[in-house]
């Protein structure tokens, strides 16, 4: 007899993560409330909060963290979903589809790196564009990479993460019924069509999973913003890595302060987008 259903068993692995994510924020957040890092009297205060809020740096780096994350996650996946769909018959051995899943091979500072390499004022790109007298000189090359816009950052999570779109929705293809499809086609429907009233229903479900995965994992990242990010504005990791390491401790409740906010603003969309996507499959798994 098993001690634990597949569904338990997977919790169960998940626990210390989980029991390392809760102490660390609920810590973070007792520091920030106690005032204990600045010396504070133990009562309970809201006062780094309000400071936070009238912070308009933290609320730069906030929006332009949920602008990098959220224009990351759509391109990824509208990229992702269709290779996926339109290559899933060709990635039926396992040799083609190491091919697609080549940039997974590679930490995220590695594809930064290689983002500097192609697409920097000094890089492959500038440098090629100069030698066929597309520009001038290479300093007439746009700014693509530690630019405000964030368009370095975007180019790298994209590229690092199509791959792991292609991985998650390639099963979802392999599996749909493609009878479906072929009946649609016979009565008119287009490719359009097709895919809005056949695929997208299947497809849904861990589309949403997957865009949160990758959405959550952006909006925290710190080694590709601090490699190839702009100064201002700056992500959330970075900015409160800046103000927990800068010598002045009068600022480190607002780092923890800061972490906790954005974290909680994101565990809730979490947890809103998980019960949907939880409604959904039920529908699925009913046959409506």
């Amino acid at each position: 007899m098993k001690l634990f259903s597949r569904k338990k068993a997977g919790i169960l692995w998940l626990f210390p993560v989980l029991l390392l994510l809760v102490g660390a924020v609920w810590y973070a957040l007792l520091q920030v409330l106690l005032g204990s890092l600045e010396g504070g009297n133990g009562q309970f205060s809201l006062s780094v909060y309000e400071t936070l809020a009238g912070n308009s740096r933290f609320w730069s780096s906030a929006f332009f963290s949920f602008y990098v994350a959220g224009i990351s996650t759509m391109i990824s996946l509208v990229l992702g979903i269709f290779i996926a769909r339109g290559l899933y018959h060709y990635l039926e051995d396992r040799y083609s589809r190491f091919l697609i899943w080549i940039p997974m091979v590679f930490p995220h500072f590695v594809g930064a790196y290689l983002v500097i390499l192609i697409f920097s004022q000094s890089g492959w790109l500038s440098t090629a564009a100069a030698s066929l007298g597309w520009i001038d000189a290479i300093a007439d090359f746009p700014i693509l990479t530690n630019d405000s816009r964030g368009i370095g950052l975007i180019l790298t999570y994209v590229w690092k993460e199509i791959p792991f779109v292609v991985l998650m929705m390639l099963p979802v293809y392999q599996e749909m019924n493609k009878e479906f499809g072929h009946a649609a086609a016979a009565l008119g429907a287009g490719p359009y069509q097709r895919f809005k009233d056949i695929e997208w229903p299947f497809l849904k479900p861990g589309a949403l999973e997957t865009g949160l995965i990758i959405f959550c994992f952006v909006f925290g990242a710190f080694e590709v913003p601090y490699l190839i990010g702009a100064s201002s504005p700056e992500m959330g990791a970075v900015l409160a890595y800046e103000w927990f390491y800068s010598g002045d401790w009068s600022r480190r409740p607002e780092a923890l302060a800061a972490m906790t906010l954005l974290t909680g603003a994101v565990l809730t969309a979490a947890g809103f987008i998980l019960w949907y996507v939880r409604k959904l499959r039920s529908r699925l798994g009913g046959g409506k």
